[in-house]
């Protein structure tokens, strides 16, 4: 499973498809640099610690079941990535993203995006005013 660590101070899942693990799951971190260390925890409060090495680490596959919360410890700051729903099929284990919260997700970025453009016109148009007012002072005057 891949997440892309971004400067927003989110991690991204890019691995949609369902993984098959046997063994252990495999995790990988794209995008950050400096010390890391993975969290994966559920809602039972349990928790596996892995140091990140070269922006990889593993997990034994029968740490967990359900919904996995994961994060990352990079450089002091914990980064939020996407939940994985692990599921034990016919003896193997399938890792998949959390859809449910990624579109949950995708729904409150928009709400923050329009914010966000509300806001940049209003400043916009506040900027354009100033700037009116600035040409009407100096209308009528000769610089030199």
């Amino acid at each position: 499973m891949h997440f892309n660590i971004l400067s927003t101070g989110r991690g991204v899942a890019t691995t949609l498809r369902p993984v098959v693990c046997t063994e252990s799951m495999h995790f990988a971190f794209d995008n950050a640099e400096g010390s890391m260390t993975a969290i994966f925890s559920n809602d039972e409060k349990k928790a596996v610690y892995r140091e990140v090495v070269d922006g990889e680490c593993e997990i034994p596959a029968s740490s967990f079941e359900g919904n996995v919360h994961v994060a990352v410890v990079l450089d002091g700051n914990r980064i939020k990535c996407d939940d994985v729903i692990v599921s034990k099929v016919d003896g193997t284990i399938v890792v998949t993203p959390n859809f449910a919260k990624i579109v949950r997700h995708i729904v409150t970025q928009d709400r923050e995006i329009g914010e966000l453009k509300d806001a940049l016109a209003d400043s916009n148009r506040r900027i354009e005013e100033l700037a009116e007012k600035m040409r009407s002072y100096y209308e009528g005057y000769d610089l030199i």
